[in-house]
């Protein structure tokens, strides 16, 4: 079976959580001989990096701003604004600007939503020509309903069954000034009814997306994320020099603030004077002022000596953050639809500690491998997290559990099994 995967493509700066399902996903269902093709928008993937795969990007971030800014460009044949999709040129511009803040993007997030009613119908038209002369597919996949102007013209034009992740999509919308939320959710559910099916990875995103969105029922399937399991070594907690792990963009938006304030009040607990922090997951351009503020207070704090921050991405980064840890911790105020780096560290043998926010709920009673709280501010976190680190029993409990539980129903073996059970309820 030919799987086109469209998504969004990103700048290479930061932790993406996204791309570690994706390319977990696309390399299991090409071990079970499917033939997988990602396909990047707006910038060119991490994943295509990898896979050494070069479709076009389609919707370049440059040409789509800009045909928005200025409508005459839409009217332009492709051969005169092909350059503004040059590689070199989408990859520059990701490292040096965000593409996490809709503010000012409100036009163009909408007018993509709405496909061939929106201002880039020539642009729509070029990806539907590729599509059905050159690539053949027999099933379109969607990495966000961000997209789902695009699902609904593939539908009608190729005939083939056509899906769309649901996930996060309020992150990104929601921060909008009114009426543009309300305007993108309800393109959002009139666009649901033209595809197949969506997919969440929690019920709870599930639920939003019925509530929030009026999406039906009956077109969501729930499929959990899973992970590569041969990737990840199972670790004992550390409990003589304990340590906080964050794993995630170095952001305020993942509560890396609210973490490293708690980490401060901790470190004048009594059993708790060698306690480390150890921070992964790089940074988008927009936060570099953010980290820079968070080293300024721990220096001032006097504790910065047993804190890792570490703006760099490097591969293969599992085995050596890891090991070392007692805990991790990711804060996020808002929480989120479902939280890779939970499966990660639990692979890892660490037990984890959430804000009983979004799906980490769902997630950490499903595998026992962590707690929740509901005080998601630094007393509240820090009373929390002291508890726990102070129980070396209870870390190793949580441990065994949240290990054999990732190992048994979070592989991406079940996940791709599942995936292809639902495609095939619609061939």
């Amino acid at each position: 079976m030919r799987i086109v995967y469209i998504l969004p493509g990103v700048g290479d700066t930061f932790y993406c959580q996204n791309c570690i399902k994706n390319m977990d996903l696309i390399n299991e269902l090409k071990k079970k001989g499917h033939d997988v093709l990602f396909v990047p928008m707006y910038l060119p993937s991490i994943e295509e990096e990898s896979l050494k795969i070069r479709p076009p990007v389609f919707f370049g971030a440059i040409s789509v701003y800009l045909r928005e800014k200025l409508p005459f460009l839409r009217k332009l044949p492709l051969f005169l604004t092909s350059w503004m999709d040059a590689r070199w040129l989408l990859k520059l511009i990701s490292k040096r600007t965000g593409a996490t803040n809709p503010v000012g993007l409100e036009e163009m997030t909408l007018s993509v939503l709405k496909g061939e009613e929106g201002g880039h119908s020539l642009e729509l038209e070029r990806l539907i020509k590729w599509l059905k002369e050159d690539i053949k597919p027999d099933v379109v996949q969607l990495s966000t309903v961000l997209l789902i102007g695009i699902a609904t013209k593939i539908k009608k034009e190729l005939g083939v069954p056509v899906f769309s992740v649901v996930q996060d999509e309020d992150i990104w919308i929601d921060k909008m000034p009114s009426p543009y939320p309300e305007k993108c959710w309800e393109v959002i559910r009139k666009g649901s009814e033209k595809i197949d099916a969506l997919i969440s990875a929690s019920s709870y995103y599930a639920g939003f997306a019925k509530n929030r969105a009026g999406i039906s029922e009956e077109k969501i399937h729930i499929l959990p994320t899973g992970i590569d399991m041969s990737r990840y070594r199972k670790h004992t907690p550390a409990t003589k020099t304990p340590c906080i792990g964050f794993l995630s963009r170095m952001s305020d938006i993942m509560g890396l603030d609210i973490l490293i304030e708690s980490y401060i009040r901790l470190k004048s607990e009594k059993g708790l004077e060698s306690l480390r922090l150890k921070v992964y997951g790089g940074i988008a351009p927009q936060d570099r002022k953010f980290v820079n503020s968070l080293r300024e207070k721990l220096e001032n704090a006097g504790v910065s000596d047993f804190v890792e921050l570490e703006t760099e991405l490097r591969s293969g980064f599992e085995e050596q953050f890891f090991d070392g840890l007692s805990v991790l911790c990711v804060p996020v105020p808002q929480g989120e639809a479902f939280g890779i780096f939970l499966l990660e560290a639990m692979a890892s043998g660490i037990p984890v500690v959430q804000p009983e926010k979004g799906g980490y709920p769902e997630i950490i009673k499903e595998t026992g491998g962590g707690i929740t709280y509901k005080d998601n501010t630094p007393e509240g976190l820090a009373k929390v997290l002291k508890s726990l680190l102070l129980n070396h029993d209870r870390l190793i409990e949580l441990s065994n559990n949240g290990f054999n539980s990732v190992t048994e129903k979070y592989s991406i073996e079940k996940t791709s099994d599942e995936l292809l059970s639902v495609y095939s309820k619609y061939r």
